[in-house]
């Protein structure tokens, strides 16, 4: 328990992942931003910023598009087993920190 909420507060704080394959670029390069002003500039933080205080981060809400990019993710993940294994961290981990995000965490 202890060692997943370690690896829970990693996610949380990580950048963005370099991935190869090309539609997992464009979805990743959807949830981050750079130069962001919350955050990692990740969708997840925005969703927490929001979550947290109420107010939208760069004047629209962020819990839709991450519900829409869970799935996304998870439809990425399950269309490509044998994608190489540093696209499918990145894509797990990203998916993870959305749903924790999602769950108030």
């Amino acid at each position: 328990m202890q060692h997943e909420r370690y690896k829970d507060e990693l996610r949380q704080k990580m950048g963005k992942p370099d991935v190869t394959d090309s539609n997992l670029k464009n979805i990743i390069d959807d949830l981050y931003r750079p130069n962001a002003k919350v955050g990692s500039g990740s969708t997840a933080d925005a969703v927490r910023y929001e979550l947290a205080t109420g107010e939208k981060v760069g004047g629209r809400g962020h819990v839709l598009k991450a519900q829409d990019y869970t799935r996304a993710l998870q439809d990425w993940l399950d269309k490509n087993p044998t994608a190489s294994p540093g696209d499918r961290a990145a894509a797990e981990n990203v998916l993870q920190d959305l749903q924790n995000a999602l769950g108030g965490k």
